[in-house]
């Protein structure tokens, strides 16, 4: 397996990668973990049995005087770097030509990055030749990042098989702000044997770049059922009083506090949901990202500190799912979301936007309410729709259930794999 984040630090696509690896090694598989070396942490250590070498860390030898100031006297957002003669992209989404000081700053992140890219090369070449030998497959996670890129194709120069999960269908963006994007598309399109989808906007993406169709498979992410048993909805209040929550019908979701998650619009919603409803709970469980900030100050601003609640990371969410009435989610973008299969698995009805893994999941008033992104009054009407039809919300909760069981079962999704890994092995 490799991925550029593993254990202890956590995220979606890294919680995946240590429940897959888990599941194949109980299956009589032999898993390695190659990941990046972070401060404080071993180049080396078992993780639940499973060796993580942590060999590569990227040295930032080239230091720009100045750097921090280019950031701050040009408000540059985390994507503002999309190549050196794009417009000059600034907070507020406007445009405007772009300064002298800008384009030096652009052209010390170029030389970073290809100074980066060649030390990886080397790197990445020593481990497979003294390190690698007894691995058959690369298995990797997350396409947008050169480290991820650069260890697939000195995998394929040292004839391994390799597979390539794409995590989410926006990692294509990503990817293009880098300033060697052309290359690391030409090194993905001759390096991976397998590109693992999981979801259908993904496939359709590779299909449109020109991927061939016969490299693409489909495999979503998978959840541990027995970590989430359904919710039993006698015992809801009993959980809200554990976690010190009021007795009031609960909306929950769970994910980084990003602007990607929509939670502005969410917040926008919820201002004139509790106008018509003002006995009702929104619960943001995650990590406070680079909108955190700002929804603090919707919620302030509008008077909504008594009906919003923000937890920070939590690392078990399971009380948090069996003490709510509705999971929501109003991405933009999303692969399959890990917080949306542990709501389906617990039973919860959930209110999700037509986009990646949800729409490929959820049936529309059958298994959960399909919304489209930024539009506040559908998550007006959806929410009432759930918390004035109970017999409605019990039988979507029970189908997303069946759903999980049926479709994202951990089990299943690593046998998909093992037979995958056994058809790369023996062609």
């Amino acid at each position: 397996m490799v991925i550029e984040f593993f254990h202890p630090l956590i995220g979606g696509a890294e919680r995946q990668a240590h429940q897959l690896s888990q599941k194949i090694k109980t299956k009589g598989i032999n898993v390695c973990v190659i990941t990046r070396r972070w401060k404080g942490l071993r180049g080396f250590e078992y993780i639940d049995g499973i060796p993580v070498y942590r060999k590569f860390r990227i040295l930032e030898f080239i230091k720009l005087p100045f750097s921090k100031f280019f950031r701050q006297k040009f408000k540059l957002s985390e994507y503002a770097y999309s190549s050196l003669f794009d417009n000059f992209h600034i907070n507020n989404g406007s445009s405007q030509k772009k300064p002298l000081y800008y384009k030096l700053y652009q052209l010390y992140l170029c030389i970073q990055e290809c100074c980066q890219f060649l030390v990886l090369t080397v790197l990445i070449s020593f481990f497979f030749l003294f390190r690698g030998r007894d691995i058959d497959i690369v298995h990797c996670h997350i396409m947008a990042r050169p480290f991820s890129i650069v260890t697939v194709w000195m995998a394929k120069r040292f004839k391994k098989k390799v597979i390539m999960k794409l995590t989410d269908s926006f990692c294509f963006e990503v990817l293009r702000r880098y300033f060697l994007h052309k290359l690391y598309l030409k090194m993905l399109r001759n390096s991976v044997d397998i590109f693992i989808c999981i979801n259908s906007e993904i496939r359709e993406k590779l299909l449109e770049l020109g991927f061939p169709a016969d490299k693409l498979k489909s495999i979503s992410n998978g959840i541990d059922l027995n970590r989430f048993p359904q919710a039993d909805r006698q015992k809801m209040n009993e959980f809200k009083r554990q976690l010190s929550l009021p007795i009031k019908e609960m909306v929950c979701f769970i994910g980084s506090l990003r602007h990607k998650r929509g939670l502005d619009t969410l917040l926008e919603a919820w201002k004139e949901l509790i106008k018509i409803k003002p006995d009702l709970l929104l619960v943001l469980i995650g990590r406070e990202d680079n909108q955190a900030a700002y929804l603090k100050r919707m919620v302030e601003d509008n008077g909504l500190k008594e009906s919003v609640i923000f937890t920070g990371e939590i690392k078990d969410v399971s009380p948090y799912l069996h003490a709510s009435d509705i999971f929501i989610l109003p991405s933009q973008s999303e692969g399959m979301s890990n917080a949306f299969l542990e709501a389906m698995a617990t039973g919860l009805p959930i209110i999700a936007t037509t986009v990646g893994g949800a729409k490929d999941a959820l049936e529309h008033l059958e298994n959960g309410l399909l919304i489209r992104y930024k539009d506040p009054q559908q998550i007006i009407e959806s929410i009432l729709l759930l918390t004035e039809d109970k017999e409605l919300a019990e039988r979507i909760g029970k189908n997303s259930r069946i759903t999980a069981i049926e479709k994202y079962s951990l089990d299943q999704i690593s046998d998909k794999y093992l037979e995958l890994y056994q058809k790369l092995v023996t062609k």
